[in-house]
């Protein structure tokens, strides 16, 4: 019975990995409470986090590699793991899912990143924190178009402050002639 719910965990395991995006991370002393209040915060960035046995993840990695080169660098990188491992598997856009975990692991110190395959790269630990501190793509957009947004009204107030001053001008030369 114990083989199959193993055996199950590394199928579970396997799919996560297929999708090509997720982050290994350790935790170390970390309450219950934490914990579930991390998983909380990160399922709002549709991330998810759950801790994994570190041989179940290896023969997980083991069995996928061989169609997999990428997964052969992490063999040859990262592998024996050590400490303890949770997975932070990520739906959409990793980059959230990244900045949450980072944000979290700023309260609590047992919490760090250890790799991550993002996109099918591999990245370590210090890779991922830079990472984490990036702007997310909706933020890049949003940072764009208000840049573009700001360039169009420079260029709306340029024409009408030339077209304000000839009316002036005008206005102006028109009083004068009256006055004099």
């Amino acid at each position: 019975m114990v083989n199959v719910q193993k055996k199950q965990e590394v199928d579970q395991l396997s799919q996560i990995i297929e999708r090509g995006s997720f982050a290994l991370v350790k935790y170390l002393g970390i309450s219950h409470q934490k914990l579930e209040g991390l998983r909380k915060e990160l399922k709002k960035s549709k991330s998810l986090f759950r801790v994994v046995k570190k041989s179940l993840f290896e023969k997980a990695v083991n069995k996928l590699s061989q169609k997999n080169k990428n997964l052969k660098e992490v063999q040859k990188k990262v592998f024996p793991l050590k400490e303890n491992t949770a997975i932070l598997s990520f739906e959409d856009d990793y980059m959230m899912g990244l900045s949450a975990f980072a944000k979290l692991s700023k309260d609590a110190e047992g919490l760090q990143f250890k790799f991550g395959l993002l996109d099918g790269k591999l990245y370590l630990s210090q890779d991922l924190e830079r990472l984490s501190n990036l702007p997310t793509k909706d933020q890049l957009r949003a940072q764009f178009i208000a840049l573009m947004n700001a360039a169009a009204s420079k260029f709306v107030h340029v024409l009408k402050y030339n077209t304000s001053k000839f009316v002036y001008v005008l206005k102006n030369a028109k009083g004068g002639e009256t006055n004099g």
